[in-house]
């Protein structure tokens, strides 16, 4: 599912296009992934009589996090001055990690070379055995340490993140404008490097999906809102679920129209 987004804040608007897809098992296709099928050739386009899968709706919502969130770290020179920091301080240390995994490395190989020397004894054969294993377990070691750092960096970034947020009124809305229903090629298609199959929802199929499934959605969104509030609002996670919620009763609003 295609869908234009546009976050408008008091200063600043800011639209992109965001791309929601899965395959038949409903499995979600990483967003990263998902918007390189706009970029594909389609052929055989024609009308889709077949309900899209609900998890589109969901991985939508959550696209929508991201939209902020990128609205944030393109405007927000703070926030971009910290993302900085934070890659160069991830960036310098892989760069030690690989030098300390390259120094290893060179040793290991340098230490098999001399196990294959003529005349050496078994006794010596199985010392340059266990130093190999020694320096192959101080690799993994290494690698495991420095992904850890790189995770407890990542975890403290994103906690910075939040507090470095510009807090304004801000109203995002995301609407749909294509459906696509990817058909798999027979085998002799593919063979011959022929386009895959394609086929497009209309967009009054599109707006009566929306009308028919945003009441409950917002029932269900307002319902988790007096729980957080039950609760203890979390600020980051509260803002999300607000801003969600009226755009969606804005969304409803339009496609009642």
């Amino acid at each position: 599912m295609g869908a234009r987004a546009t976050l408008e804040s008091a200063t600043d608007i800011f639209r992109t296009i965001i791309v929601a897809g899965c395959d038949e098992w409903d499995n979600p296709i990483p967003s990263f992934q998902a918007a390189h099928l706009l970029e594909c050739t389609w052929s055989d386009l024609g009308p889709c009589y077949e309900q899209p899968p609900e998890v589109l709706d969901d991985l939508l919502c959550e696209e929508e996090g991201q939209v902020y969130a990128r609205w944030q770290r393109e405007t927000n020179t703070a926030l971009q001055r910290h993302l900085i920091t934070t890659e160069d301080r991830i960036g310098a240390l892989e760069r030690t990690a690989r030098r300390e995994t390259d120094r290893r490395l060179r040793q290991m190989d340098d230490l098999r070379r001399r196990r294959r020397f003529v005349g050496l004894t078994d006794e010596t054969r199985s010392l340059f055995d266990m130093l190999i294993a020694e320096l192959d377990a101080e690799n993994d070691h290494a690698f495991e340490k420095a992904r850890t750092q790189v995770a407890r960096i990542r975890a403290e970034a994103e906690k910075l993140e939040e507090s470095l947020w510009r807090r304004e009124d801000v109203l995002i809305e995301v609407q749909p404008f294509c459906i696509v229903a990817w058909r798999a090629s027979p085998a002799s298609a593919a063979w011959s490097r022929e386009p895959t199959p394609v086929t497009r929802a209309s967009t009054e199929m599109v707006r009566c999906r929306l009308r028919q499934r945003l009441p409950a959605r917002i029932r269900q969104l307002e319902q988790t809102a007096e729980a957080m509030k039950d609760g203890g609002w979390d600020g980051k996670a509260a803002y999300k679920l607000d801003v969600h919620i009226r755009r969606l009763r804005a969304q409803l609003n339009e496609v009642r129209t």
